[in-house]
């Protein structure tokens, strides 16, 4: 179903409602908004999704439109259970910040969803260390003040260079490190005995065995302590993106975290990274669940990076309860 929700003097809002079987004007609406999309959600409009989607595009006001027409905007959600919905996205471009357009977007994804019996709205985001704007854009709509759940950073191989606590960090004797393919059955036993024996050993956003699938095998790296895995980074290519590596999970044994011993796994890591010259890139997370490690990330990190920010959460009621 395809209708427009709004009009004005420069743009038309029109919703793409594929509740129903998604047609071919259809499916080339949505992949002209590819751009306007986060690069890890852009898979949602090229392929056929067992979800409810709905979509708004902003073009500007020139007579009668054609799916040809590059949109000037673009909000995205898509349905889940128990009447709950995900805000993906809503982009306006630059041009048209600051006179409502992505005021309406943001309202016609949530009307399309309320009238599809929808009643609570989610919205997972980043935001910068230093701009709200974003943050601003949501509650002055009625979403709720984000709930901050990580820190996210971001850096490159030069600033890493440049890293003074980094550069220095050396893996002490009988230390050493091994790709984390090899680390052999046994060794993955004894990781799995350890973690049983002390409950727990790590925290379980810090699960190897969670997160190796597909991870990037030059610079997934095991901090070996004589014969035994004493720590991890394991690393990802996110889909995509160019010249971004992704940290995902790093943790060496807490009798260890006071000695810098996972700087040095760090700098292992980086060293290996720059042998790849298409990952000058990288960005990680730091789970506010791990205070030491954020404070550490606010005071010793922030001066050698290229960005941080928050990933927050946002909620809204589009309906009644019931």
């Amino acid at each position: 179903m395809n209708q427009p929700c709004y009009t004005c003097p420069m743009l038309t809002i029109e919703t793409i409602n594929t509740n129903d079987p998604i047609d071919h004007t259809d499916a080339s609406r949505l992949r002209a908004c590819e751009s306007l999309t986060f690069p890890a959600r852009r898979f949602i409009l090229r392929e056929p999704q067992d979800k409810v989607l709905v979509a708004a595009a902003a073009h500007f006001a020139k007579g009668d439109h054609t799916p040809q027409d590059p949109p000037a905007g673009f909000g995205l959600g898509w349905g889940g259970p128990n009447g709950e919905f995900e805000l993906i996205s809503v982009y306006t471009l630059p041009l048209l910040r600051g006179m409502g357009a992505g005021g309406r977007l943001l309202a016609t994804v949530e009307d399309g969803f309320a009238e599809l019996g929808y009643r609570r709205g989610f919205h997972f985001y980043t935001i910068s260390d230093d701009d709200p704007a974003f943050t601003d854009f949501l509650t002055g709509r009625g979403w709720s003040p984000p709930v901050i759940r990580e820190i996210i950073c971001k850096s490159t191989l030069e600033l890493a260079g440049e890293t003074p606590w980094l550069m220095r960090a050396r893996l002490a004797e009988g230390f050493a490190v091994k790709p984390w393919g090899q680390v052999t059955e046994s060794e993955r036993a004894a990781i799995a005995a350890r973690q049983q024996r002390d409950a727990p050993w790590y925290a379980g956003d810090q699960d190897p065995f969670i997160f190796e699938e597909n991870c990037h095998q030059g610079t997934s790296l095991a901090l070996m302590q004589g014969d035994a895995v004493a720590g991890w980074v394991i690393t990802h290519i996110p889909p995509d993106t160019q010249g971004f590596l992704r940290w995902t999970v790093s943790f060496v044994s807490p009798e260890l975290q006071r000695s810098g011993r996972i700087a040095a796994l760090w700098r292992e890591v980086a060293l290996r990274q720059a042998q790849f010259p298409e990952l000058q890139r990288f960005t990680w997370g730091v789970p506010v669940t791990h205070p030491r490690m954020t404070a550490f990330a606010r005071r010793r990190m922030k001066p050698w990076l290229s960005w941080m920010g928050y990933a927050c959460t946002s909620f809204k009621d589009v309906a009644p309860p019931g």
